[in-house]
């Protein structure tokens, strides 16, 4: 039986923590592999990578057993800490406590023993249920869940149980973690992150870890701010378009423009133009939409700019345009959002679909093309109004091929 039973309560969860994010990076395109989530959560995919070749598992005999070469190798992994970052998965005093081993050589004997076992064998329940007795680690939960989370990471994880705690219950999920250190709620707790990985993947557009949902549930329990954060409040605080000219021709053929405004580069990798890439395309986007939305309010017009919507989002890419919103008198407007962190005269790609419904909706179509753009600025664009295929000088670059 599923834990997460409310659906629409998670999804409020994991757009309040992308709406976090974004006040974080500035980034529409949300992953776990940069931003804000790498910096303070990339570390523990660097512990998974790197303390392999510190356990050294492979050159592991039971000949060793006792000598102290297996627990040295564990206390390296146990304190590796990635460049930069500070290896906080495990209680300081649970690292102190496993210090202690050393200084006894019967009981170094039986931990050696049994980290063997658990690193050479398949018997993990077993393993378990023998190092959480006090004669062995004892009920160390920090300590325990990362030394099986050194042996597999596609498999365990490492645990806070007070942190986890509260991240659970701010997904409405009622588990007792503190001072319950078994194979049973350990496996619970696996469960649980497992599945939250799986309501995850919907949401990102990156494939989503097991470590990943780790991250996410690790955030929720240090950041509650997240849980109050309102959907409804503008990403931006003060987005501002400001209105430039049409930049003059900068073509490279010779061909008369019979007065269009010509766009036609030459020598362009198209393959890996800018434009094309979803991250700032998407950013402009919003930036317009909330730029345009203040616009109207500011006019006295807020019944109109609640009726503002992002096509591009909310019916997909090829509508033909991004964003239907109302000029000052009120007349529906369809809005096509070019962005370029380059300068005003970097070339654009353009559809087929999006030239057509230019065409078909002249009067009411607008491309705006944003230049020089930062999301923490104001910015710059000019328009273009109008069916396209009279404004621009077209360049085919791509074809669709049949047999």
């Amino acid at each position: 039986m599923s834990l997460l039973e409310n659906d629409v309560e998670f999804g409020l969860v994991v757009e309040k923590f992308k709406r976090f994010l974004f006040n974080k990076d500035k980034e529409e395109i949300f992953s776990f592999n940069s931003g804000f989530l790498k910096e303070t959560e990339g570390y523990k995919k660097e512990i998974s990578k790197n303390t392999a070749s510190l356990l050294q598992t492979e050159t592991w005999d039971e000949s060793i057993i006792g000598s102290g070469k297996i627990f040295d190798n564990v206390s390296a992994a146990l304190r590796y800490n990635p460049p930069g970052h500070q290896n906080n998965l495990v209680n300081y005093h649970q690292k102190l406590h496993f210090d202690n081993v050393k200084k006894s050589q019967d009981r170094l004997w039986k931990i050696e023993k049994v980290l063997f076992t658990l690193y050479t064998s398949d018997n993990d329940e077993k393993v378990h249920n023998t190092i959480v007795k006090k004669d062995y680690l004892g009920g160390k939960y920090d300590l325990i869940s990362y030394l099986f989370f050194l042996k597999n990471s596609k498999r365990y994880l490492p645990t806070r149980p007070e942190r986890f705690e509260e991240a659970f219950s701010r997904l409405s999920i009622n588990i007792k973690m503190r001072g319950q250190c078994s194979w049973t709620n350990y496996c619970t707790y696996i469960n649980i992150i497992s599945e939250i990985r799986e309501r995850l993947a919907p949401f990102f557009e990156e494939k989503i870890e097991l470590l990943d949902a780790h991250s996410f549930c690790w955030v929720l329990g240090y950041k509650p701010e997240i849980l109050t954060i309102d959907l409804n409040s503008p990403k931006y605080s003060n987005p501002l378009l400001i209105l430039t000219d049409v930049p003059k021709s900068q073509a490279s053929i010779n061909n008369s423009s019979n007065g269009k405004v010509i766009f036609n580069p030459s020598h362009v990798d198209w393959t890996v133009k800018e434009e094309v890439n979803s991250k700032i395309g998407l950013t402009g986007e919003i930036y317009v939409l909330e730029a345009e939305r203040n616009k109207l309010i500011k006019n006295g017009l807020k019944k109109l700019a609640d009726k503002i919507e992002h096509i591009s989002v909310t019916k997909g890419d090829g509508a033909g345009y991004d964003i239907r919103s109302y000029s000052l008198d009120g007349e529906e407007i369809f809005i096509e959002v070019k962005t370029t962190t380059k300068g005003k005269n970097t070339h654009f790609i353009i559809t087929e679909k999006e030239l057509q419904f230019s065409k078909l909706n002249h009067r009411k179509y607008y491309l705006y093309r944003l230049y020089d753009f930062k999301s923490d600025q104001p910015n710059k664009y000019f328009t273009i109004h109008g069916d396209l295929r009279k404004m621009i000088k077209l360049l085919p670059i791509q074809y669709y091929a049949m047999l």
